[in-house]
């Protein structure tokens, strides 16, 4: 279980992350603390994935939703092929 001032810097680490992607790819990001995920969503803000990031720290939601993120950028690069 996270404090409260783990559960705010997850928060703004989500909402950060999440501008950058929108920039770049297209992605916007939900932080669910019930359920301890982040959901991707399309431009369209339909789901795309979600991402467990149960006892992870700041630091770890980024390193978790950045390898997700980066690991279906090249399967959908592959598939392109």
């Amino acid at each position: 279980m996270w404090s409260n001032a783990e559960i705010k810097n997850i928060q703004t680490v989500v909402e950060h992350l999440s501008e950058v992607l929108k920039i770049t790819s297209g992605i916007s990001l939900r932080f669910n603390l019930e359920k301890e995920t982040v959901t991707l969503l399309n431009g369209s803000n339909h789901f795309l994935d979600e991402v467990n990031i149960a006892d992870d720290s700041p630091y770890g939601v980024l390193e978790d939703i950045m390898a997700h993120v980066l690991r279906n950028q090249e399967s959908s690069v592959e598939n392109n092929l």
